[in-house]
């Protein structure tokens, strides 16, 4: 903005882009699920739409790659702490949760990142 010390051309984190994309793609409850990566409705829950928005599949993500291992581990940070990998913790609070809940554990990541810009 012209009176803010935001530059205007200032890149975005491709994290945040992440969680943008991952948002969209279940942004509505009839577009998320519980239980399965995809469902025969072509429903995803957060992990599948993680593994959409890095390719466009929910097959061969690697979460090597460090913007999304970079995603996985924040959003991680803000779910309940349970025991298991980072997916698995995602998984679990994805299952477990609402919508709502789960985009906001979208949200608080995405904002984290923001603030770091």
């Amino acid at each position: 903005m012209p009176f803010d010390s935001t530059p205007v051309n200032a890149p975005v984190r491709e994290e945040i882009v992440i969680l943008d994309k991952v948002k969209r793609i279940i942004r509505h409850p009839e577009l998320w699920c519980k239980g399965e990566y995809e469902d025969y409705e072509g429903r995803h829950c957060l992990i599948g739409a993680l593994r959409v928005a890095d390719h466009g599949s929910i097959t061969g993500i690697s979460w090597l790659n460090p913007k999304m291992y970079s995603v996985l581990d924040r959003l991680a940070s803000f779910a309940p702490k349970t025991s298991g990998s980072l997916a698995n913790r995602i998984i679990q609070f994805n299952d477990t949760a609402s919508h709502v809940a789960v985009l906001s554990l979208i949200d608080e990541a995405k904002i984290s990142f923001e603030m770091e810009t």
